[in-house]
């Protein structure tokens, strides 16, 4: 009995220390933010990326790449000054990953967001949802670590077009 209580000390220990050292970073608003944004010329019609480091030394990628239609008919030219098409949108970290698919017209506007995607290493998804706007575009994920809702979480990828100017960032 002195052993099993032993054990139920130091796991209890264990747990009050995670308590105090990682709950309060994992649960603030600013979870996952990495206070970075990428850009992108999609008139350029060409996959394109941006390898960004945190403030904590992380290294993530953003990226967007055009659908290619193999029944589409193309112009004889790339170079074409609009960003109309389809584009796949992801950003990854290794371990917190996702991805969403927005049609954009001639005007540069969003006219849909579609077949959101994710990979989250060591968290489950208790909830997911994608939104977007003619301007906007939001994939967001409910996110809970060891599958308990008190040490929750909402990680966001953001998409927003000015012009054909397309800009990413991770809330």
């Amino acid at each position: 009995m002195v052993i099993l209580k032993k054990r139920f000390s130091s796991l209890l220990l264990a747990f009050m220390m995670f308590a105090v050292f990682c709950v309060p970073a994992f649960a603030s608003e600013e979870t996952g933010t990495t206070n970075e944004m990428a850009s992108f010329d999609l008139s350029k019609k060409v996959a394109q990326e941006t390898i960004v480091t945190t403030a904590d030394g992380d290294t993530v990628v953003y990226r967007v790449e055009p659908v290619i239609d193999p029944n589409a008919v193309l112009p004889l030219s790339n170079d074409y000054p609009d960003a109309t098409g389809q584009w796949k949108i992801y950003f990854y970290s290794g371990v917190l990953n996702g991805s969403y698919y927005i049609d954009i017209n001639s005007k540069s506007k969003i006219t849909r967001a579609y077949d959101q995607w994710h990979s989250f290493t060591g968290y489950t998804v208790a909830n997911s949802g994608l939104e977007y706007t003619s301007t906007t575009a939001r994939g967001w994920w409910d996110l809970e670590l060891l599958g308990s809702s008190w040490l929750s979480t909402r990680w966001e990828l953001r998409a927003q077009m000015n012009g054909t100017t397309l800009t990413t960032w991770v809330n």
